[in-house]
């Protein structure tokens, strides 16, 4: 296992418009804010808001050895680890030996 991990998470819907304009930031303007529900989880809030319907992107911080239990979403998320390693499963059930 890494130290830590980041994940940059984009969810998406069908809805997106495309004439939107482009959004560009650097590392150091992020904002990290503690994630309800996810000890040591922190968030940065790229675009949109990831608790209301619509396209949104974030960035995750994890803490080393994090484990995240089996969950679902409601619409496309694209997931990319920018640092570190993700073991992801996905179904109803957390099982670490499909992870």
């Amino acid at each position: 296992m890494t130290t830590s991990s980041l994940l940059a998470a984009t969810a998406t819907t069908a809805k997106e418009d495309p004439s939107q304009k482009s959004i560009t930031t650097v590392p150091d303007n992020l904002v990290w804010q503690k994630v309800e529900g996810l000890p040591g989880v922190k968030r940065a809030i790229l675009y949109g808001d990831p608790n209301k319907a619509g396209p949104f992107t974030i960035r995750l911080k994890f803490p080393a050895n994090y484990q995240v239990l089996a969950h679902t979403h409601p619409g496309l998320e694209q997931d990319t680890v920018i640092s570190g390693s993700l073991y992801l499963g996905v179904g109803k059930h957390f099982d670490e030996k499909k992870a």
